[in-house]
């Protein structure tokens, strides 16, 4: 079975092996973004979706004292 073109209803049903990758980054304008991603075969070639693109919400790290 082929996925569908967004590559996120099939998953499940899909024959063969698939493998999940996160990218994080931060754009120039100091905006962190994570994308994650499926990679497969289909037909004998490789095949990667986008299954989503998150912008990540400020985060704040506390230091060695629990402040942040």
């Amino acid at each position: 079975m082929l996925p569908k073109q967004d590559g996120t209803d099939h998953a499940q049903e899909y024959d063969g092996k698939l493998s999940f990758a996160t990218d994080a980054w931060t754009s120039p304008n100091h905006r962190a973004f994570i994308a994650i991603t499926v990679h497969l075969e289909v037909n004998g070639q490789p095949l990667r979706l986008l299954l989503d693109l998150v912008e990540v919400a400020k985060v704040r790290v506390a230091n060695a004292n629990g402040t942040s």
